[in-house]
């Protein structure tokens, strides 16, 4: 389910006729490509083999929202997780004894930032711009599209959605 609403993007977009078809792909995409950088746009739940050392997790995916259970890999029951401390934003769970563990938790915006959401509709708006084909009428000046990318690089972020998405931005490997 997207958290954008399709008929809130048409609008956005000023899109009048029924594209739809067309258009919800492009809404799964963008808020696909924002949640990796970001976090998930609405909590998710996450199932994921974790190594606890000195009492401390780090959690793959952010923001944590809430951890539901914590059963070590080696069998066992399950800890109580209603003892257990959470840095939510970092992605940190404290309290849980040295080992390996397999970790169920919820993890996402609740709700989206405004400029979270903004950045996926301005994807979506140059996803769809790329749908649509060449639209440069002769002699105009360098399209958006054009404007947007430095010379030789991938282009899938304009620079607006990645000013609006970076204070979000997860660490990660380049």
């Amino acid at each position: 389910m997207s958290v954008l609403d399709i008929g809130e993007v048409k609008e956005y977009l000023n899109i009048t006729e029924n594209v739809d078809a067309k258009l919800q792909p492009l809404i799964d995409a963008a808020e696909s490509a924002i949640g990796r950088r970001c976090g998930m746009l609405e909590p998710t739940t996450f199932t994921d083999t974790v190594i606890a050392l000195n009492g401390v997790v780090v959690l793959p995916r952010l923001p944590v929202t809430s951890v539901t259970s914590v059963i070590p890999t080696s069998g066992g029951t399950g800890l109580d997780v209603s003892g257990l401390a959470a840095d939510g934003t970092a992605g940190i769970v404290y309290g849980i004894p040295t080992g390996s563990y397999v970790m169920t938790y919820l993890a996402g915006w609740d709700p989206a930032p405004d400029d979270l959401l903004l950045g996926a509709k301005e994807l979506v708006r140059h996803l769809w711009d790329t749908q649509r084909g060449p639209n440069k009428r002769p002699g105009s000046t360098s399209s958006d599209g054009a404007s947007n990318t430095l010379p030789g690089a991938a282009f899938i972020l304009p620079f607006r959605v990645s000013e609006l998405i970076a204070p979000y931005a997860q660490p990660g490997l380049a």
